[in-house]
């Protein structure tokens, strides 16, 4: 007598669901897919992004091998936080069935602000004359959660401005532009065009 046996096999699938705007098409994340016993059937570095549907779907997986799902810390862009794995522990497989997880992560938010002073200002018994010297302070901070990478800033010396064609013209002392603060910081100086950028 000849016995033979098949086995049955399900799938796996991991989707991706985003609370937030995902920032265009170059957002990726990466999950991994931990089945057991042993290795043969793990998915490791899985890439969810918005050119595979936030979606992927693993076939041919054997019933009765348990699946669990992870999302590494290094594995999410910067900007979002892990919220949830549903389900968060390991499901085995079922022979013609799918196993769904879903992986949430929620957009970290936070806005960029600019305040611009100038020193001295004219009024209550002070008194700003042709030839005085002007101070300009731009202050940039961030509130909220979400890092803000890669900041650039830019002013015209004041009176190029062309949104305000009726200021009065200035001259920019040469070499006056710096960075204060901590971080990174390259100053470049106005040219023709009467532009200082802080990057």
């Amino acid at each position: 007598f000849t016995v033979t046996n098949v086995r049955q096999l399900g799938s796996v699938t991991v989707k991706k669901q985003l609370v937030g705007d995902p920032a265009g098409a170059s957002t990726e994340f990466t999950v991994n897919l931990d089945c057991s016993p042993g290795d043969a059937y793990d998915h490791l570095g899985i890439k969810l992004n918005s050119a595979n549907g936030w979606t992927a779907t693993f076939t041919n997986v054997p019933s009765g091998v348990t699946c669990q799902v992870t999302e590494p810390a290094a594995g999410i862009p910067d900007g979002w936080a892990l919220v949830s794995v549903t389900p968060s522990t390991a499901v085995a497989v079922q022979a013609d069935q799918t196993i769904t997880f879903t992986v949430a992560n929620r957009r970290l938010t936070g806005k960029l602000n600019i305040v611009k002073q100038v020193s001295p200002v004219a009024g209550n018994g002070t008194v700003v004359e042709f030839g005085d010297t002007l101070t300009y302070t731009l202050t940039v901070s961030a509130d909220g959660e979400q890092r803000q990478p890669n900041v650039i800033v830019t002013d015209y010396v004041p009176g190029y401005d062309p949104a305000r064609p009726k200021s009065g013209k200035t001259t920019y002392v040469k070499g006056s532009a710096a960075c204060i603060g901590s971080g990174t910081c390259t100053v470049t100086e106005p040219g023709a065009d009467h532009l200082i950028t802080w990057k």
